[in-house]
């Protein structure tokens, strides 16, 4: 529950970051992005999550006109900021002073702009009030920067940097964030200052300036190259790569480690990362090797990361090849999504209309936008593609058959006038980018066909055209668009539906070929048969098509299906670093051959390169 009592926030944001330079010469550090999210913002969700901010306000001196743009595109849920101007910087203690007015109005939560922390705000706020200090500084014992020396109680005794003033119960670093009473502004004067002394001066004369130790909370001080990079690359929060969308990452580039790729980055051919972060507006040269640099428009900065313990190892899980991160609690499921996830909102709406329908898909509990956190029914561990690791042919082919039904109900899913998932619409465009996905890659970044593609490139453009054409075509349900055994929950011995937040409206046959020719299950090409039989009995039947029309729909769509699954299984073992997608290529391939193979006449040159394929698979 959020506290009740006033309190106003003011982020310290004027200074030019010197030590940082020449990072800072392009971002301000407060605006500094971190996989996606700039600094400031990450330190507004923070105290959101558990304080109330009646208002916000900022000191700017150094290029204040981008904080002015980043105010006027700030997201709706979050604080409308009140600037401060210094024409000179005047000093941690001038900017408090010059911003009087503000700071008299209540109780004030300061925040140094150019720190990544996750403290507990609401204990801090919470003891700040009950110790009924004038300032309450937040503090941490750590190896470096202990220069707050404290009596036994918490009260601040002194500062020194050498700490070597007597009587001194213990020695803290100062964590950049501290809460002020109003009648602190009595100390201060106007112009130039630092507030260190004043500190100390107030805790001389009231004892009512103590400490609020936060702990093992992670804190990082942007200060200079490798913190920053720190900063970054703690922000990913369990994966191990960020990639601003629209993705540009040429088929050709190489990747290894952890890497951040910030929006409006151009990256040529040939490009070797490692370890790496591109700051937005970075242009890439074809052949540069960046490793252990922060790259911006105009630099390349090399870093060392310290020891730390700030890059999160906390046993969450990150299912298949998604960025979400799910942890078991004793509530239910909890789904914790980033900054940069754009699938909430058609997740929560998708949910209620499927429930509606009788459906089985997990429940919502709680949903708590400023955590960026959702609370689901838990399920248990077991998917079908487990499931069926345990199970005999027939009961597999069992439970298959029911999952092909309760597909055919998803997909007859009566989803009224809701703008999902009308809203992204499964056309050709969408499915040339599929074939485009395949070749990128997989044929070019996997297999390294480049130069056999040159001469059949037009070809190839024109068999892609022309089955796009043909499935963009056929009748149009609601489609999960990967409905796949990772993403049925065997549940209380029934499946149940995940991971459907992606779905769209398109030809049905896409799904029923992706959970059939899954590459995860490897079914026998036997029962691949007799659940394409029970299927398309159904199918065929509903859209008043002839078995062998609906039929045919099937493998095209099969064909569509696979490409988009090798283009994912490169995608995610070369860019992502998930390197164990590498070992479903290999059935991926046997079925798209099978597929093409019956089209060959239709498709040669997808059937000779998908053959080419093959045979370098098998070498």
């Amino acid at each position: 529950m959020e506290h009740e009592w006033p309190l106003n926030l003011f982020i310290a944001s004027a200074g030019r970051g010197t030590r940082l330079q020449p990072v800072s010469n392009r971002f301000p550090k407060p605006l500094l992005p971190l996989a996606g999210v700039v600094l400031i913002e990450r330190l507004l969700h923070s105290v959101q999550v558990s304080l109330k901010i009646h208002d916000l306000a900022m000191n700017l001196h150094y290029q204040p006109e981008l904080f002015q743009e980043w105010a006027r595109e700030l997201q709706p849920e979050l604080p409308r900021p009140t600037f401060f101007y210094e024409e000179e910087l005047l000093g941690t203690g001038g900017a408090i002073a010059n911003a009087r007015d503000f700071f008299m109005q209540g109780t004030c939560l300061l925040i140094n702009g150019d720190i990544l922390t996750d403290i507990d705000w609401k204990a801090f706020a919470e003891h700040h009030r009950r110790s009924g200090n004038m300032v309450t500084l937040a503090v941490q014992d750590r190896s470096r920067e202990r220069r707050v020396g404290v009596d036994a109680e918490g009260k601040l005794l002194c500062i020194d940097q050498e700490m070597k003033t007597p009587g001194v119960h213990r020695w803290l670093g100062y964590a950049c964030a501290a809460i002020y009473e109003p009648e602190f502004l009595e100390t201060l004067p106007k112009g130039e200052s630092h507030v260190p002394p004043y500190w100390v001066a107030a805790a001389e004369q009231t004892k009512r300036v103590g400490t609020y130790d936060i702990g093992s909370s992670p804190w990082i001080d942007l200060g200079n190259v490798a913190s920053f990079a720190e900063g970054a690359f703690s922000c990913l929060k369990g994966s191990e790569r960020f990639f601003a969308e629209p993705l540009g990452i040429p088929w050709d580039t190489q990747i290894s480690g952890i890497c951040v790729v910030e929006k409006n980055v151009v990256i040529g051919s040939n490009v070797e990362l490692c370890d790496t972060i591109l700051l937005p507006g970075t242009h890439i040269e074809n052949g540069e090797t960046l490793s252990s640099i922060v790259a911006g428009p105009d630099f390349r900065e090399s870093f060392s990361l310290p020891a730390t313990e700030n890059i999160p190892k906390d046993g969450r899980t990150i299912l298949g090849g998604s960025d979400r991160v799910y942890r078991h609690v004793a509530e239910g499921l909890l789904l914790e999504y980033t900054a940069v996830e754009p699938m909430v909102e058609r997740q929560i709406v998708l949910t209620e209309i499927l429930r509606r329908n009788d459906l089985p898909v997990p429940q919502i509990y709680s949903h708590n936008p400023a955590k960026r956190q959702m609370l689901l029914e838990d399920l248990g561990d077991e998917s079908l593609r487990i499931w069926c690791q345990t199970h005999s042919v027939e009961e597999i082919a069992h439970m298959l058959k029911t999952v092909l039904d309760l597909l055919i109900d998803f997909q007859w899913t009566d989803t009224d006038d809701s703008p999902y998932p009308r809203d992204k619409p499964f056309d050709k465009t969408v499915l040339r980018w599929e074939s485009s996905y395949f070749m990128e890659r997989c044929v070019y970044r996997i297999f390294g066909l480049k130069e056999f593609c040159q001469p059949r490139v037009e070809a190839l453009g024109r068999e892609f055209r022309q089955l796009a054409d043909t499935v963009s075509g056929f009748p149009r349900n609601l489609m999960h668009r990967d409905f796949q055994s990772s993403n049925v929950m065997i549940h209380q011995g029934k499946p149940w539906v995940i991971d459907f937040q992606a779905a769209r409206h398109g030809p049905c046959f896409y799904d029923a070929a992706s959970m059939i020719g899954d590459p995860y299950l490897c079914l026998p090409h036997h029962l691949r048969k007799e659940l394409e039989r029970h299927y398309l009995a159904i199918a065929s039947d509903r859209l008043n098509m002839t078995f062998g029309e609906s039929q045919q729909a099937l493998v095209l769509c099969g064909m569509q299906r696979h490409m988009q699954a090798l283009g994912a299984y490169g995608f995610l073992s070369t860019i992502r670093g998930k390197e164990e997608f590498l070992e479903f290529i290999p059935p991926a391939l046997e079925l798209l051959n099978e597929e093409v193979s019956c089209l060959k006449i239709e498709f040669p040159v997808l059937n000779k390169l998908v053959g080419k394929l093959l045979s370098l698979n098998n070498e």
